[in-house]
Formats: C-alpha cells, sequence, structure tokens
C-alpha cells in the first residue's frame, strides 16, 4: 500500500527487548555507532564470569586498538611478510596469501594485530566479592529503544537493585542511575577494572597485571582522571560522580572503586578518549536527555516499515527483527570507520573489519532515510586511498585497490582468503550511488567523492585481462570469489564479480557524465566487453571453470542471487534464473546459506517476481537466521560458526533486503517481494526503494 504516516514510538516500544532471567547469549548494549557499552541483567558488567567466552562483556570503541610486541619487542609492518608470487597476464604479482617457509611469526603476527581493546568492565561488588547468577533474583531488564535506555532491576541479598544506563550520542561517555539500600551501607561498590589487551574473541586478558599500567593523572573530589598505558598504546578515562562517594585507585590492580557515602542513590559517569582532552562533563540527566532526542530524532526521521495488521503467523517476528535491527546497527556499524562482523560487542578476526561486508553492514541506511549515517565512514575511504593505491601500484595495477581484512591503517591483512578477494572493489560505488539518489542527486556530494570514484573505476578497469580470443575482458586467476571455497588458480570469471564489475564501471561512468566530465576510454571499453556470467546447459555457473563437487555435485551449488536482486541484472536471463533459483532452493547446498545470504537470495526472488519464495527466504528457519532476544544475529548450524556469537551483516542484510522487497526497485512497484495472498499488509513510510 502507499507510504502513510506511521506513529513510530508504539511501532518501535512495542519490541523494547525484556530479560526476566540470565541469558548469556543476549546481552544489551547502549551505544553511538563509536562507543559500545554491553551490560548483562545487573545494568553493568557484573556477570562477567557467567557470560563466560560465548558473549563477553566488553566496552568498545573504534578508536581503541593495542599491539603487543613481537619476541624480539619490535612490531612488525607489512614489509617482514614474504609475499606468495603468481603469475598473471605476462607477469609476476604477489600477495601475503600463505604462509611462507620461516616466515610464521610476522605472518601470524600480523594477522594478530593491531586488536580491538576492551576498554574496561564495571562492575558491582558485593562485601568487596563478585557477584554471580546465583546471588541474582527477580529480574526485570527493558532496553527502551526509543530512548536509548537501558533500565534494569533486580533483587541481591534480599535488597532491591536498579540500574539506569545511557550513552551519550556524541561522546564515548556512559551515564549510570544506581538506587539501592546497599549502597547507603556501603556493602555495594561499583568498580571499574582495566585489563590487558588480547586479539581472542573478548579482546582482553586479565591475568597480566604487570603487562599494563594505570596511573592516576589528576584525583579530586569525587571525581579521578586515569591515563592507561598498554605497550606503546595510550589512552584515557574520566571517573565522575554526582553524589556524594568516596572514589579510590589501586593502580597495581588497575582498578577504581566507588563506594557511595550514606546515600542509596549513586550517580557515575564514565568517559573514555585516546586523548586527554577531555571537555567538562555534563550531569547525568544531561546524558539521558541527549541520548533520547538522538533517539527519538534517529526513529522519527529514518523510514518505517509496519506489519502489525498482517495475519502472517511471521509477521510481528519479522516487525521485531526490523526494529532490533536498526537499534542494534546504529550504535555497532554506523561509525567512523567500517565495523567488524561483531561490530564494538566483541572481537571477531581480531577485531579488524572486513570490507566485503561494509555493503551488508551499511547500505541500508541511505533506503531508511539515514545517509548520515553512513557519510561517517567516507572519510575513512578518502584517508586510506593513499595506500590503497599502493596496494595496487605494488602489483602493477592503477587506480586503488580496497583491502579486505583490515584495521584502520588499511592494510591488507595477511590471509589464505582475504588478498585475493575482489567483491569488495564496487561496493564503494555502490553505497555512493545510493548516497547520492538519497540527497536528491546532489552533485556537490558527488564532487566531493569523486577521487574515490576514479580511483576505484581505474582499479576495476585496469584489473581485467582482455581476452583476444572471445573479445571480452576476463577476471582472471589469482581470484577469490564471494563464495570463497573456490581455489584462487582454478578460479575464472566469477559470475557475481562479473556482473558486479559491470554495474560498479556503468555507475563511475555515470557519476563522470553528472559532473560534465569524459569518462576513460578503458572503463568504457572494460564496461561495454566485460565477460557475461558464465551460463552452461541452463545454469549460470559459479565461475567458468567451474567443476561439480561432492557433496554438491548434482548442480545444486549453481545459482547466482547476485547476478539479479542486489544488482538489477543487466543482460540476465530471467527464465533461466528462476530455474536455477528453484532447483537451488529444493538442494541441500541451501542449507549452508549464513546471515547476508537470506536477504541475498530474497531480493534475486523479488526481483524474478518470486514473491513466496522471497518471503520465504527472508525466515527460512535456518540455525543461522536466527535473531535473539537483544535482536542480535548469531551463526550456528549447519554452518557452525562458534567464534561469531552474532553476525552484524546479517541485520544490515535484512533491513536491505526489507527496503527492496518492501519499497521495491526501479519499475518494480511495491512489496514486490512479499505475497499477495491477503496474510501480509505491509506499510511503508519514507522507505526509498532501489534507484535502479
Amino acid at each position: 500500500m502507499p507510504s502513510n504516516r506511521i506513529d513510530r514510538r508504539p511501532l518501535v516500544s512495542r519490541h523494547n527487548p525484556v530479560l526476566k532471567h540470565l541469558d548469556i547469549t543476549s546481552p544489551m548494549s547502549v551505544g553511538n555507532g563509536d562507543f559500545v557499552f554491553s551490560a548483562d541483567v545487573t545494568g553493568l558488567q557484573t556477570l562477567f564470569e557467567d557470560h563466560g567466552v560465548y558473549m563477553p562483556l566488553c566496552t568498545m570503541a573504534q578508536w581503541a586498538w593495542h599491539s603487543r610486541p613481537n619476541a624480539d619487542g619490535g612490531f612488525y609492518t607489512i614489509d617482514d611478510v614474504v609475499m606468495e608470487k603468481f603469475p598473471f597476464n605476462g607477469r609476476e604479482v604477489s600477495y601475503a596469501l600463505n604462509v611462507q617457509p620461516g616466515n610464521e611469526e610476522p605472518y601470524k603476527w600480523m594477522r594478530q594485530n593491531p586488536h580491538r581493546l576492551d576498554l574496561a568492565r564495571v562492575t558491582f561488588k558485593l562485601d568487596g566479592k563478585e557477584v554471580s547468577r546465583k546471588d541474582i533474583f527477580a529480574v526485570h531488564q527493558e532496553l527502551f529503544l526509543y530512548e536509548g535506555r537501558l533500565e534494569s532491576a533486580f533483587m541481591l541479598d534480599r535488597a532491591p537493585v536498579s540500574v539506569k544506563s545511557a550513552c551519550h550520542p556524541l561522546r564515548d561517555l556512559l551515564a549510570f542511575e544506581i538506587e539501592s539500600g546497599l549502597l547507603s551501607s556501603g556493602r555495594l561498590t561499583v568498580e571499574i577494572i582495566f585489563p590487558y589487551g588480547d586479539h581472542h574473541l573478548a579482546s582482553a586478558r586479565w591475568d597480566c597485571p604487570e603487562k599494563h599500567q594505570t596511573f592516576a593523572a589528576d584525583s579530586r573530589a569525587r571525581a579521578v582522571r586515569l591515563r592507561r598505558q598498554l605497550d606503546r598504546d595510550v589512552y584515557f578515562v574520566n571517573v565522575n560522580t554526582e553524589t556524594e562517594s568516596e572514589i579510590t585507585v589501586a593502580e597495581a590492580r588497575h582498578t577504581v572503586t566507588v563506594k557511595a557515602s550514606g546515600t542509596e542513590k549513586l550517580t557515575l559517569l564514565v568517559e573514555f578518549a585516546p586523548k586527554d582532552d577531555f571537555s567538562p562533563a555534563p550531569d547525568a540527566s544531561a546524558v539521558f536527555a541527549a541520548s533520547a532526542s538522538w533517539w527519538e530524532r534517529f526513529w522519527e526521521t529514518g523510514a518505517a516499515v509496519r506489519l502489525s495488521n498482517s495475519s502472517h503467523p511471521k509477521a510481528l517476528e519479522l516487525e521485531r527483527r526490523i526494529i532490533l535491527s536498526q537499534y542494534i546497527l546504529a550504535i555497532q556499524s554506523a561509525g567512523s570507520m567500517p565495523p567488524a562482523e561483531t561490530g564494538l560487542t566483541c572481537n571477531s578476526w581480531y577485531g579488524k573489519f572486513h570490507l566485503e561486508m561494509h555493503l551488508w553492514h551499511s547500505a541500508w541506511l541511505p533506503l531508511w532515510g539515514h545517509t548520515d549515517l553512513l557519510e561517517r565512514s567516507l572519510k575513512w575511504y578518502h584517508d586510506i586511498l593513499p595506500t590503497a593505491k599502493w596496494n595496487a601500484e605494488r602489483n602493477g595495477f592503477k587506480g586503488a585497490r580496497w583491502p579486505k581484512m583490515v584495521a584502520p591503517d588499511g592494510i591488507d591483512c595477511p590471509s589464505f582468503i582475504a588478498t585475493l578477494l575482489v567483491w569488495q572493489q564496487p561496493h564503494i560505488l555502490y553505497m555512493l550511488e545510493l548516497m547520492f539518489n538519497a540527497r536528491n542527486q546532489d552533485l556537490d556530494f558527488a564532487r566531493e567523492h569523486y577521487d574515490i570514484i576514479s580511483a576505484t573505476a581505474d582499479f576495476m578497469a585496469d584489473y581485467p585481462v582482455y581476452n583476444k580470443e572471445t573479445g571480452y575482458y576476463d577476471l582472471a586467476p589469482p581470484i577469490i570469489p564471494s563464495i570463497e571455497i573456490y581455489k584462487p588458480l582454478e578460479t575464472k570469471n566469477p559470475g557475481f564479480e562479473l556482473a558486479y564489475w559491470k554495474f560498479g564501471l556503468k555507475t563511475a561512468i555515470a557519476f563522470a557524465e553528472r559532473l560534465g566530465l569524459t569518462p576513460p576510454e578503458q572503463w568504457v571499453a572494460v564496461y561495454e566487453k566485460i565477460a557475461p556470467p558464465p551460463l552452461k546447459d541452463g545454469k549460470y555457473l559459479p565461475h567458468e571453470w567451474f567443476k561439480p563437487f561432492p557433496p554438491f555435485n548434482d548442480g545444486s551449488v549453481n545459482c547466482e542471487p547476485g547476478l539479479i536482486g542486489l544488482l538489477p541484472g543487466e543482460g540476465v536471463d530471467k527464465d533461466i534464473m528462476r530455474d536455477n533459483l528453484r532447483g537451488f532452493l529444493g538442494s541441500k547446498f541451501s542449507e549452508w546459506m549464513i546471515g547476508w545470504s537470506f536477504p541475498f537470495f530474497a531480493m534475486c526472488a523479488a526481483r524474478l517476481g518470486l514473491r513466496d519464495e522471497s518471503a520465504g527466504l527472508l525466515l527460512k528457519e535456518s540455525g543461522c537466521n536466527i535473531y535473539l532476544p537483544n535482536g542480535h544475529n548469531p551463526q550456528g548450524a549447519p554452518v557452525s560458526l562458534p567464534s561469531l556469537p552474532i553476525y552484524l551483516p546479517g541485520n544490515g542484510g535484512l533491513l536491505l533486503g526489507v527496503a527492496v522487497m518492501a519499497a521495491g526497485f526501479k519499475g518494480g512497484g511495491h512489496a514486490p517481494g512479499f505475497p499477495e495472498d491477503g496474510q501480509w499488509v505491509v506499510e511503508t513510510d519514507g522507505l526509498m526503494p532501489l534507484p535502479f
């Protein structure tokens, strides 16, 4: 149905997550896109041990990284990693693909460093001792999504405790309002404990106090400022209370203890920063007000989808996933740098972020009215542009080759997959095109980012190899496609990458023409003559040299949803794609889908007019398509990725998929991804369709 104004507060608030007992899979978080604090049911990180290594409770910031010294006390660089050499188009290219003999330590070190850092643990202590899950009763915790406020209530030693928590929208500043009779008696205290860095999931080590330092740089009544040093990495912490209290610092134990003085209320502010240049701390009430104001603006100015008038049994569950995914991604994936798969919750792949996933985290934002949040990360692309150009030039390519697995420095991490992956190259063009249209085709915006556009297109036009026999440009080995199971020297012309290359160059050409520029001849030549996706016996192949292999030798793997759906499908035979998709859905291979795969295939089905299949894919029963009470999408059976207790590309893919399925695409009409069987009533407000 046409867009009508949807009342945001009831839509959002009916999906406030509520916990009435400890659920170690579903901690609640508050944050601002560049900083996240994840809490257990006490509103702090008290039950740290109970959550264990499955779902660690961390305090993380985009700027907070740590590198441990190597065995010699120094720090390796990419120059210390021995590259593996490959023949390519009559010359030799090299990549940090596999460990070379004698180079194991630099290779491993560069993968693990730098890693994201858990800044601190904020926890309750009772009579100076740890509190465990057996001490906690009568839990009620609610995350108020419309206000960005977490409220937690529980019984501890037969006494009620309540905690309100929020994060400032523009500062890495936490506010806590704690009330309990246990405070006035001095039995209940708050401790802030600082760890050493670690590359594993929990991003912290608590067993080596000698490896780091905590200094009380400044101490005043009800306030202390700390300087933290871990090897060559430094950060600062401000701790303030508004109520009468005693703050003590145990530097050797890396601990700050906050004890209320004769009052049942403790108001605590904790702020983190990479430099010692704190502005005066606002009142806690101002932090809660700023949070509420920011979130109200987020919900009211962004798009909305309402499904509550549907009779389909899963409609409200899908609506819940939509609302919670928006909240999660706003705090985890809308910051100044591209996010890691686990965002700022815990470490996946050492906390490094994967650029091939940036689209799945964030491409939904312009379609949902939040272009400004995606723009936050564009500066990082400009900052690392010289590094991306070096990454291309060192192997004789023009332009910028965007890395895959990186830290803020933009250096491609050694990996048996990462350095040969290429499908991240057009992502920035795709996202800029969405932003450009969401900004009413603002030419100043296009001009501001044209250096990224042109450098991306220069590489994309130079990377393919001209095939004199076919007259086409090939994507030649060594190459690893988006389906990472294929060997780099046995892969040629992966179908999705070919289609995406064509789309990306077409987009770059359009940007040039919009700005009154003549596109380089090579851009146009490769766009017009890039090899078509390989097709054989009525099936689109994963790549030109593909051969069936167990257990998928029935050909069920032959479905390339990226050819149409995310992309407009230029030159794609829709009848063949429909047959391929239906064959895939009845196959064993469909059980190997992961979080973002479900909307990826659902968008494909929507473009092909397969409404039932589209909605069914988005709601498919699978261990990798589960959404927890807090809205997170863990990856489980049958793919079984135990290191990913949450997976943000699944959330972002869901919102991108819903936008395409509900608002449509150029020429698609309303809700092309939902069945017309009377069970679905899809109401949208402000949702932008794909402009192509």
